[in-house]
């Protein structure tokens, strides 16, 4: 089959994951992809707080089903939060159970179409047959990257890097004129904490959106250490 596109082209956001020289100075018109971003945020509903910030989350399905396609994801961020809440204080919560999802939906029009990117090349990437990327979406594992290729009140296009266990990348892209992404960390986190800790997430989630910030879990010993300390604790 022949490759069509390379990486540097279609998702410069964050083609230095798939050239050879990861340090390479790609061209990416960051204020006019601000400016997209920022014109069209009825239709993003919220994503656009996330955008760079899902790196590692998990995947926990990807459904196609007439004209919509769903994906859902366990925020990592949220879920290493957890993980220090559960280490502070010795809590008897097993780890398969901090799953705090985000949901983003699409319908409308909907079309979509996969990439693999050719090993050993410089972000070469090769299309995907249809009946082979139905068989490989369910066993997509992480989600990585995002790129909005087209945005407007009517119509989204994005593309997604997504990774699986065997250590292969797919490049899922959709497009549809409908956008809808779901916010339900705090719901699963009622139930998993029994209506416990609240003050601590808002916290978490106020500093995780105010700056880019690497929300690994010594980082998120720190925020808990600086709350606590705020509370006199």
């Amino acid at each position: 089959m022949k490759i069509l596109l390379n990486a540097r082209d279609y998702i410069p956001f964050f083609a230095n994951q798939f050239v050879e020289d990861d340090s390479e100075d790609i061209e990416f018109d960051y204020q006019a992809y601000n400016n997209l971003i920022n014109s069209n945020r009825a239709h993003l509903q919220g994503f656009e707080r996330y955008i760079s910030r899902l790196h590692d989350s998990w995947i926990k399905g990807i459904e196609v089903k007439d004209d919509s396609m769903c994906i859902s994801l366990n925020d990592f961020d949220t879920h290493v939060f957890a993980d220090a809440l559960v280490e502070k204080y010795d809590l008897k919560i097993k780890h398969e159970a901090l799953n705090f999802p985000l949901v983003l939906n699409f319908s409308g029009n909907l079309s979509y179409r996969a990439y693999t990117v050719v090993d050993g090349s410089d972000g070469d990437l090769k299309p995907m047959y249809i009946g082979t990327l139905n068989e490989e979406l369910p066993k997509t594992q992480q989600y990585l990257y995002e790129q909005i290729l087209e945005l407007d009140a009517e119509h989204i296009k994005m593309a997604f890097a997504l990774w699986n266990w065997e250590g292969k990348y797919l490049i899922l892209e959709v497009s549809a004129n409908n956008f809808s992404f779901e916010e339900k960390q705090s719901e699963n986190w009622d139930v998993v904490f029994e209506g416990k800790y609240q003050e601590e997430l808002e916290y978490f989630e106020n500093l995780r959106f105010s700056a880019y910030q690497d929300m690994g879990i010594a980082k998120c010993r720190e925020i808990l250490k600086q709350f606590y300390a705020q509370q006199g604790k």
